[in-house]
This record gives C-alpha cells, sequence and structure tokens, in this order.
C-alpha cells in the first residue's frame, strides 16, 4: 500500500492511505484536522503525566495527539487490531517522537482469544466478526480485564473507546476495570 504524510493544524504527522477512498485520508486532507469536535476536547482534558488508553486507535487521529499532550512522564495505550494500520500508526509514531505512544496490536471485546477482523472498504469500517468465513484477517482479542493485569499503565485518566459495534461487549470485559478505576470515558 502506498502511503502519503499529512500534517494536522495541531502539528502531528499522520501517515496515512494515499486514496481519496480512505475516509481518514480524505478528512485530514479536506480539513487538516479530524471532523469529530472531539479532538479539539482532548487539549483541556489531557496534561503531562497522565495515562490514556485509545481502544481502536485506527490511523492515530486520537493516539498521536493524545501522546503528544501526556508526554514526557505520560503514556497512551492504542489498541488497533488491523497490521496494515498498525503498521502506518507505527510509522507516525517515529515521526512524531511520540515515545509515550504503546501499541497494542489487538482488538478488545468480553471474552479472550482470536476473531476475524473483517475488512471495510476503509480501516475505519474494520469490525470484528464472529464469523470464521468474514472476509479480512485473524487477529488476537482481549478483554480490558486482562490488559488491566497485563499493562503497566497504573490508573488511567482517560479512555476513549471507538470499535464499530464492539463497544457494549469491550464495556463487558471491563466490568472490573471500571470497578476498579475511574477514568474519563468517551464514546
Amino acid at each position: 500500500m502506498t502511503e502519503i504524510q499529512v500534517r494536522l493544524a495541531d502539528g502531528t504527522v499522520l501517515v496515512v492511505p494515499a486514496s481519496l477512498d480512505a475516509i481518514t485520508t480524505y478528512v485530514l486532507l479536506e480539513q487538516e484536522s479530524w471532523f469529530e469536535k472531539e479532538t479539539t476536547l482532548l487539549a483541556r482534558l489531557l496534561r503531562p503525566g497522565m495515562t490514556a488508553i485509545d481502544i481502536g486507535a485506527n490511523l492515530g487521529v486520537f493516539s498521536l495527539p493524545m501522546a503528544r499532550l501526556v508526554e514526557p512522564l505520560g503514556r497512551v495505550f492504542a489498541y488497533e487490531p488491523a497490521q496494515e494500520t498498525c503498521r502506518l500508526l507505527r510509522q507516525s509514531r517515529a515521526l512524531n517522537a511520540a515515545a509515550g505512544l504503546e501499541i497494542v496490536v489487538a482488538a478488545l471485546s468480553d471474552a479472550a482469544g482470536h476473531a476475524r477482523l473483517a475488512t471495510g472498504a476503509s480501516s475505519e469500517l474494520n469490525l470484528l466478526s464472529h464469523s470464521d468465513a468474514a472476509p479480512g484477517e485473524t487477529v488476537e482479542v482481549t478483554t480490558l480485564e486482562i490488559e488491566d493485569a497485563k499493562q503497566d499503565w497504573g490508573e488511567p485518566d482517560f479512555i476513549k473507546i471507538d470499535a464499530e459495534g464492539e463497544e457494549a461487549r469491550i464495556l463487558a470485559g471491563g466490568t472490573g476495570f471500571f470497578a476498579r478505576h475511574s477514568p474519563l470515558a468517551m464514546f
């Protein structure tokens, strides 16, 4: 896949597919920022030293600006299951010298295992399929409970969940997480 670099209005550089058929590419080239107003809210909420979790990180429209806001001592844990999307996200992390951005190649749901990531016409439309026959790629699936025990993220301050219909299952797989922690959550 060919890719291009797009500089956002806040100075973040994202590596995106070189195709106007890709939603993120089209929106960023047209507007120099993401179309959802929540991205501007991040600057009011996140501070250096905070810990944030981005479930459904995709190409990093939220993850990379979040990393810029919480660094140098803060961290962002970006969960993205698609291999190609993660490859582009890693390139963006390097271009932005975002040392506090940790990319986890996995989807979240209510049970650990493997599932099919059904690929859409654009990476923003990828979704977990619970059918082995779905076109796409097989991905690792984990839960907030497992990740809370495994990751050294301390007391998370913020969590963004945008997982194309998987949100209710993610919450079901994180009931203990939310009982122990009280991050500001954005859906």
